[in-house]
């Protein structure tokens, strides 16, 4: 429906027009109607046509513009707030609107608003932005393929984060999800040249399991693969900065690669686990549907399956996008990336 002002000013303008106003520019100063639609009232009346709007195929429109401009302010406000107290607010704001929260949805959608689970990010302060963009500015000239990457993640057999498409009608898809789910922590590195070494642990790693897994892992396995002149990164965590760790490297010869707190979003291999943990549960899923049931030691075998089928092309682009990390930290004055 028409905004009243608009159907009062056509009306205004049919009524100066049949007392002989004719001339666009004063039209336009005693109406307000833009210039171009009055030219457009003109012509047609010059024609002896109607100005009244055509009709329009398809529902009404019910929110207008203001109305849409005042659901947008609710939602500047408040980001979470939920499409029923929008469409309350609104219906509170005009008591004859009698909008319905279905509406506010697609009307949301048109205007081009997304409701997503928002991204969790370290707690950066202004000297955790300043160290990122030193970091960045010092390794803008990093030989990227000379770096073994390395990192810890946890993978949980009944993760549930995989949608699926139904019809309307049908019932919805249901997924078994256990109360305390099964995991299984993992410690891997790669390269661009690939996998260099992988690790599949329950216990909580300390120092001392951490140590373990580098000489089981990595001490032997990265020269293998990389040669000479290969360089280690590892995040900041205690573990892999304590003492007895630092003694382990120097003793094996091996340089670390300087990196700065907080910033995952540096690390390709938080990549990596993303794309192994969306494979893992679409396996297990895949399990589930044929009604089979997924054992720890199936799930574990899942993991490492997914590890050794890993194409080499993601490695590649993984390690290709960091010279875009650095870029973003330093286009984006330390804060986090897109990554």
């Amino acid at each position: 429906m028409e905004e009243p002002s608009l159907a009062r000013r056509r009306s205004v303008f049919r009524v100066l027009w049949a007392n002989g106003v004719h001339t666009p520019a004063r039209l336009v100063e005693m109406t307000g109607i833009p210039k171009t639609t009055v030219y457009r009232y003109v012509a047609k009346l010059k024609k002896n046509e109607k100005i009244d709007p055509l009709p329009r195929s398809g529902r009404p429109v019910k929110l207008s513009s203001r109305k849409k401009k005042r659901l947008e302010n609710f939602i500047k406000k408040d980001r979470g707030i939920p499409a029923n107290e929008l469409a309350e607010k609104l219906n509170t704001s005009y008591p004859n609107l009698n909008i319905s929260e279905r509406t506010i949805s697609r009307t949301l959608t048109e205007l081009g608003w997304q409701c997503i689970r928002p991204k969790s990010v370290p707690p950066l302060n202004p000297a955790h932005r300043e160290r990122r963009v030193e970091w960045a500015k010092n390794h803008l000239h990093q030989k990227w393929s000379r770096v073994v990457f390395s990192d810890e993640t946890t993978f949980q057999m009944f993760r549930n984060t995989t949608k699926v498409r139904y019809k309307t009608g049908e019932e919805p898809p249901e997924r078994v999800v256990v109360k305390h789910p099964f995991k299984v922590h993992v410690w891997g590195a790669f390269s661009k040249r690939g996998r260099i070494g992988f690790h599949m642990f329950t216990d909580t790693m300390d120092g001392n399991l951490y140590r373990q897994i580098l000489s089981q892992h990595l001490v032997e396995d990265a020269p293998r693969i990389m040669g000479r002149g290969w360089i280690f990164q590892q995040d900041n965590d205690p573990k892999h900065t304590a003492g007895e760790t630092q003694n382990f490297f120097e003793e094996h010869g091996i340089k670390l690669l300087d990196w700065p707190s907080y910033s995952p979003d540096l690390n390709p291999i938080e990549n990596l686990w993303s794309i192994m943990k969306r494979r893992v549960e679409k396996k297990v899923n895949k399990a589930l549907a044929q009604e089979k049931q997924v054992t720890c030691s199936m799930f574990k075998g899942f993991i490492k399956s997914k590890w050794d089928n890993l194409e080499l092309s993601v490695f590649l682009r993984l390690v290709d996008s960091m010279p875009n990390r650095i870029g973003e930290i330093l286009m984006r004055n330390g804060r986090i990336t897109k990554y």
